[in-house]
């Protein structure tokens, strides 16, 4: 078995020992828009990456800062790299959520900075249309 996945954009990510330079949006919002919520187990599909996206609009509408409507987009980005455990199964898993904290972390640190060095909100904007874009 290999220690690595391919991501969409075509990086070598091992998810136990992330590289923060690997992190990509792009893979993020790609694998996220086809990751249904519940395990599936919905009445239709509903993406990770729309609920993303829900949670990141309403975070918008109130009133919340820019870092924390960014934050609510990303919330669940760590699920791109290492997929989402069903909550009852993931309390019996603490290195699991260690390390689903850890890489989430990672992900939200790097992905404000690259906006921070923007200084702008439109770069905020344009991670949040890009992410839903690529969810079409």
């Amino acid at each position: 078995m290999s220690e690595y996945i391919t991501t969409y954009t075509g990086k070598y990510f091992n998810p136990t020992q992330p590289n923060p330079d690997l992190i990509s949006i792009q893979d993020i919002a790609h694998a996220l828009s086809l990751i249904c919520r519940g395990n599936g187990h919905v009445q239709t599909f509903w993406s990770v990456g729309q609920h993303c996206i829900c949670c990141a609009k309403e975070a918008a509408a109130r009133g919340l800062s820019d870092r924390m409507v960014l934050a609510c987009l990303l919330h669940d980005a760590s699920e791109c790299y290492m997929l989402d455990v069903p909550t009852p199964f993931k309390k019996e898993l603490p290195e699991y959520q260690e390390q689903e904290e850890h890489l989430l972390r990672m992900i939200l640190k790097i992905c404000w900075e690259k906006c921070n060095m923007e200084k702008s909100r439109i770069c905020r904007l344009i991670w949040i249309i890009q992410f839903g874009l690529l969810l079409k």
